[in-house]
């Protein structure tokens, strides 16, 4: 019987360092999903311990002890494997959600080429409406006629006034945002942009697409849950101190009452569950020595990010 007691505790000893090995890998998810992806391997710990119980107090057959061994020793490789299996597809997910960004990216250097390209038509229209405007003010003045010389100016202002107007100088990320924008008209969705962006910004095109557009995809999913009347976003973007600061609040789905949702995360922390999209917005502000935090009062979610300006 003491063998047999000593091979069982080997065998526990055994289930419980991979149980803990996978704890470690798993230290990153929240702490809802590490719970369910430990369910599996504690829930093998807790058969074969009473197993174990049961062959020792009943001195069952030598066969049977053996075969309890066998399957409690192979259940950690076996875990293994599995949970290697579910990260492998994890990451080929995050890959997919990365190339969807790449071609958004795309999408928006093409609507941008697009407007450069009406724009350019656009300025050269209002050139020419200008430059005739300024001329019939010309002659005006030589008329002496002042009152409608100054109409004439004041139109000529119109003109240059009803030029189309940015939401950024950064073009890429301007181009982005004004295709999120239709989106955000189309589903009813009040937008308030404040974004002081210059196109020299050090930092890659292609990250400032995924962040903004991962604030902006889990906006419009958060307003969806809401009366299209209580929908609204509102995103600030500016450069302080050497640093990109993003912040956005949307409305969302309220939280019940007393409750208060705050997930403060740095570098390191782990993320609420909201999909691929805050996982890959943690990448960024930790490869740019920055941080994401999230919160929502009520019926109101609140992001922020941080990440430093350099190339």
């Amino acid at each position: 019987m003491v063998v047999r007691v000593a091979v069982a505790v080997c065998v526990l000893l055994l289930m419980c360092s991979i149980m803990a090995v996978l704890a470690r890998r798993l230290r990153d998810v929240p702490p809802a999903r590490l719970l369910i992806n430990l369910l599996f391997p504690f829930s093998q710990l807790c058969i074969v311990v009473f197993l174990f119980y049961y062959a020792i107090a009943y001195s069952l057959p030598l066969w049977m002890f053996v075969l309890i061994v066998v399957v409690g020793t192979l259940c950690g490789p076996v875990d293994l494997l599995l949970f290697r299996a579910l990260e492998e597809s994890e990451k080929r997910e995050l890959s997919r959600e990365r190339v969807r960004l790449l071609e958004e990216q795309l999408q928006a250097q093409e609507e941008y080429l697009q407007r450069l390209s009406a724009d350019i038509d656009e300025a050269r229209r209002v050139r020419e409406d200008v430059a005739r405007e300024l001329a019939a003010v010309d002659e005006l003045l030589e008329q002496r006629e002042a009152e409608a010389a100054s109409q004439g100016l004041m139109k000529a202002v119109g003109i240059m006034d009803s030029a189309c107007k940015r939401s950024c100088e950064h073009l890429v990320v301007d181009a982005l945002v004004s295709m999120k924008a239709a989106v955000c008209e189309e589903s009813g969705i009040r937008l308030s942009l404040d974004l002081a962006l210059a196109d020299d910004i050090p930092l890659p095109s292609v990250e400032l697409c995924a962040v903004f557009s991962n604030l902006l995809d889990n906006a419009i999913n958060a307003c969806a849950q809401v009366p299209a009347s209580a929908r609204f976003i509102e995103l600030k973007a500016r450069v302080d101190a050497g640093y990109l600061v993003v912040r956005m609040e949307n409305s969302c789905a309220p939280l019940r009452a007393g409750e208060r949702r705050r997930s403060p995360r740095s570098r390191g922390g782990r993320l609420p569950e909201h999909g691929w999209g805050l996982s890959i917005l943690k990448t960024l502000a930790d490869r740019h020595d920055g941080k994401l935090e999230t919160a929502q009062e009520t019926d109101v979610y609140r992001t922020t990010m941080i990440l430093k300006a350099e190339a």
